[in-house]
C-alpha cells in the first residue's frame, strides 16, 4: 500500500536528519532504501536521486549507488547538483580506473552543460593521467586545444599519442603532424626536424618527409 510506504520513508528520513544513527553503514543502507522505495515504490525519481547521493557522499564507491545515481542524473538533468558530490568524493575513490571515469564525467558535464572549457580541460587531463588507455580524454583534449589554436598543449597531447602507438602506420602521420606543428606553429625547428627524421626511419621512402627536410 502506498501510504505504508509513505510512513517508511517518513520515519527513516526522521531518524536520518535526526542525528540518531551513528554507524555509517547504516546510514548508508537506510538512505539507499529510501532511494530504491522512492524509486519503485513512489515513482519519486528527484527524491530517489537525492537519497542515492547521500548514499553516495558515505560510500562513493558503492557500485549500486553510482548505477542508479547515473541513471538518473541526465534525465533529471541534475549535473549540477551530483558535480559536487563526485568532486569531493575523488580522495576517496582509489581505483584509477573509476577515478578516471569519474573526471572524464566531470569533464564532459563541464564542456556540455556548463560551457567550462578550462575546468573540462582539467578533468580530461586528470582522466588521461589515471588511465593512459583513456582515448575519450585524449581526443576531447586534441579536439579543444586545436580549437582553441593552443599549439603548444595540441603538440604535448599528439605527443602523449604518439608515446602509446606502436603501429609504424599510425606513428608516421602523427610525426608528420607534429613535426609541421613545431616548424610552422611553435618556430621549434631542430625538435620539427627530428620528427621528420624519425619518419624517415620507419619509411626511408617518405616523400614529405624527405621535402620538410
Amino acid at each position: 500500500d502506498r501510504s505504508d510506504w509513505v510512513k517508511l520513508m517518513t520515519l527513516h528520513q526522521a531518524r536520518l536528519n535526526q542525528g540518531s544513527i551513528d554507524d555509517i553503514f547504516q546510514q548508508e543502507e537506510l538512505w539507499m532504501e529510501c532511494g530504491q522505495v522512492y524509486l519503485h515504490e513512489l515513482n519519486q525519481k528527484q527524491h530517489a536521486f537525492e537519497s542515492f547521493c547521500q548514499a553516495f557522499r558515505l560510500n562513493p564507491t558503492q557500485t549500486s549507488v553510482r548505477d542508479h545515481l547515473f541513471d538518473l542524473v541526465d534525465e533529471l538533468t541534475a549535473w549540477s547538483t551530483l558535480r559536487p558530490f563526485i568532486e569531493e568524493s575523488l580522495t576517496q575513490v582509489r581505483d584509477p580506473e573509476m577515478a578516471a571515469q569519474d573526471h572524464l564525467r566531470l569533464a564532459q558535464w563541464a564542456e556540455t552543460h556548463f560551457n567550462d572549457l578550462d575546468r573540462a580541460v582539467i578533468h580530461y587531463q586528470d582522466a588521461f593521467k589515471l588511465d593512459e588507455e583513456q582515448t575519450q580524454a585524449l581526443n576531447a583534449l586534441e579536439r579543444i586545444f586545436e580549437n582553441r589554436q593552443d599549439w603548444s598543449s595540441l603538440a604535448q597531447i599528439l605527443t602523449a599519442r604518439l608515446n602509446l602507438t606502436f603501429d609504424d602506420d599510425q606513428r608516421i602521420p602523427l610525426l608528420m603532424t607534429i613535426g609541421q606543428l613545431r616548424f610552422n606553429r611553435l618556430d621549434r625547428t631542430d625538435e620539427a626536424i627530428r620528427a621528420y627524421e624519425d619518419v624517415l626511419l620507419m619509411d626511408d621512402t617518405h616523400v614529405e618527409a624527405y621535402n620538410a627536410l
